[in-house]
């Protein structure tokens, strides 16, 4: 049940993720190194927000809880917008420092050329990381809510 959630809501949120994406790189003329690395990393905080939510939301199940918005002020929930706003500055982190190469390399010569195809290798060794650290993290949560889920089972 744990790893079907997750799988809803990774699928949901990178489909709506990737195409807001896909539709900003196409009207900011990103090249296509930059859209894709992008895109790795985009999947990766997908992925990683998701297993948050589902993992904590089995880690920490209010039963008594009625409506929705009573189970954001929980300590489940809480913890939650934290995790996810830790996770989220954590990637950008990792990802803004090859986007400021490749910004202002719209139309700037030949040479800024040779720069971005020498810098691509490490842009997709970041990119890499912050998508590798996002499923690492997303495997750990759900390990970890699955153990969980069983103990509430009867």
């Amino acid at each position: 049940m744990v790893a079907a959630k997750f799988a809803w809501t990774a699928w949901g949120s990178s489909l709506a993720c990737l195409g807001v994406l896909l539709v900003g790189a196409h009207n900011m003329e990103v090249g296509a190194h930059a859209a894709v690395v992008m895109a790795a990393a985009a999947l990766g905080v997908s992925m990683a927000l998701s297993a948050v939510a589902v993992g904590f939301g089995t880690l920490f199940p209010e039963p008594s809880r009625r409506s929705p918005g009573e189970m954001v002020s929980s300590f489940g929930g809480t913890l939650t917008l934290v995790v996810s706003l830790v996770v989220v500055a954590a990637f950008t982190s990792m990802v803004s420092p090859m986007l400021k190469r490749w910004m202002p390399l719209s139309g700037a010569g030949i040479e800024s050329v040779r720069v971005a195809a020498s810098s691509w290798r490490l842009a997709a060794a970041q990119a890499s990381l912050a998508g590798g650290a996002g499923v690492a993290l997303a495997i750990v949560l759900m390990y970890v809510a699955r153990r969980a889920a069983r103990k509430l089972e009867w």
